[in-house]
């Protein structure tokens, strides 16, 4: 009910929430493991990792290298992810498949992100920043502007999910399925933070998703961003565009001169009546 009334964001801390002790049971060794999972130091990290809302995969790599230790540990993280997604489609009643998704999700990030290091590593181009270059494949448009590349990681996704008798699962593919079907990103977004039902479009940033950014292009005006970085990222795809957005807003923008003579007609009109 809260997202019909304004407060999906509450709807989305709620729906994506997990008590960190669900993140601690990997940091300690259990019955015959001869090694813990997590390593003790990155268990705040990967609940905050975890417990993120805006799930852009864009944000999800940049999460990965800003949250402490994250991107040193890649393997284990994905491990820990894959083994919560197991753990959530097996509580018996207590199921939950929005998180054992989401759980899904940022493992299949991961491991994207993991083969995509390796294949360049192998082409040892070591002037490469292989993460900036990995956002910029997602953000990629296609010919009519929308990011194709984006889409087609996200439906790959949720093809891979491997719970496919779940509700979720099939709620997804059949709105993916459906006539004129939106992005299979908000579809996600939908499936994990829930709808947001009767609200205004939000302005989000251009490159990672984050709702209400707080800078613009300063040349186009058009497009917006959290902060320098994110602008920074998009750049390579944007410039493209940027003159002609620029053109469109000014167009947009422009006052419109009154007409003298339907002016004139007008008030002929008025006093005549």
């Amino acid at each position: 009910m809260a997202a019909f009334v304004g407060h999906h964001n509450c709807v989305a801390v709620i729906n994506n929430y997990i008590p960190k002790s669900e993140v601690d049971y990997y940091t300690r060794i259990h019955g015959l493991e001869m090694q813990q999972y997590l390593m003790p130091f990155l268990s705040d990290s990967l609940h905050k990792f975890i417990m993120e809302v805006n799930i852009h995969p864009v944000k999800v790599v940049l999460n990965l290298q800003n949250l402490a230790g994250l991107a040193d540990h890649l393997p284990d993280i994905k491990k820990v992810v894959e083994m919560m997604c197991e753990k959530e489609m097996k509580r018996g009643p207590e199921t939950n498949e929005t998180m054992a998704f989401k759980f899904h999700y940022l493992a299949y990030t991961i491991d994207e992100l993991l083969k995509f290091k390796q294949k360049k590593e192998k082409a040892d181009d070591k002037k490469i920043d292989v993460v900036e270059l990995f956002i910029r494949n997602l953000l990629k448009p296609g010919k009519d502007g929308h990011l194709e590349s984006m889409d087609a990681f996200i439906k790959e996704c949720i093809r891979e999910f491997p719970y496919r008798e779940s509700t979720l699962f099939r709620q997804m593919v059949t709105s993916l399925t459906g006539l004129d079907p939106p992005s299979a990103l908000s579809i996600i977004n939908a499936a994990i933070n829930g709808q947001k039902g009767f609200i205004d479009n939000i302005s989000v940033c251009s490159t990672c998703g984050e709702e209400k950014p707080a800078k613009k292009c300063s040349k186009c005006k058009a497009v917006q961003y959290c902060d320098r970085n994110c602008q920074r990222l998009h750049w390579h795809w944007h410039k493209k565009a940027c003159q002609r957005l620029s053109q469109g807003v000014e167009t947009t923008e422009a006052p419109v001169k009154p007409d003298a003579a339907e002016l004139s007609a007008e008030i002929q009109n008025l006093l005549i009546s």
